[in-house]
């Protein structure tokens, strides 16, 4: 985090480490008015110095910025003002995103206590408690049963079905096919002798 961070190099090296992540996304973006090295350091400093920054670490700071780098367009500048309000944007999402997870947290923790179920469940029973709390309008819920299915690639019933189906057809091309060859070799045969 960057109050250890702080702690730990004198700051000289802080400033340095900071200003080359700027520059490294000053280099990305290709604008006409692109940051000097005095409001590369300038803006180092004041991240170093926000107070509202003190638990970010290069690691977040990093991530923001590379997500930055593959989201945003900039057209005619980029200067410190953005990249801390970039932060500021991830800080907050960061936030939200921790509530939400501990508000699942406690959600799962008052129903596994209405449940009296202390322990493991099966994954269909997991799946199944995820889709009711998704049809409730957990939006976490429903996130997460749209990552698995996308993971698991789970078929419809629809397209399971058509798969069914466009099998059949195959097979019964196939089968036709095979019986034409065969009573092809079998009339060359007999032709033959």
């Amino acid at each position: 985090m960057l109050s250890q961070y702080k702690r730990g190099l004198d700051r000289n090296k802080q400033v340095m480490y900071l200003a080359m992540m700027i520059i490294e996304v000053n280099d990305f973006f290709n604008v006409k008015g692109n940051m000097n090295a005095k409001q590369t350091k300038l803006t180092a400093e004041l991240i170093l110095d926000n107070d509202n920054f003190y638990d970010l670490t290069l690691g977040n700071i990093k991530a923001c910025f590379r997500q930055k780098m593959m989201s945003e367009k900039i057209y005619d500048r980029l200067d410190g003002n953005i990249i801390i309000g970039w932060l500021r944007e991830f800080k907050s999402e960061m936030a939200d995103s921790c509530e939400n997870a501990s508000i699942g947290r406690e959600r799962a923790k008052q129903r596994e206590e209405v449940s009296g179920n202390a322990g493991a469940i099966t994954h269909t029973a997991y799946l199944a408690m995820l889709e009711a709390r998704a049809n409730d309008g957990d939006k976490e819920a429903q996130q997460i049963l749209d990552d698995y299915k996308q993971r698991a690639k789970i078929p419809t019933l629809e397209e399971q079905h058509r798969k069914k189906v466009e099998f059949f057809k195959f097979k019964a091309q196939y089968d036709r096919n095979k019986k034409l060859r065969e009573d092809a070799d079998k009339n060359t045969k007999a032709g033959g002798h």
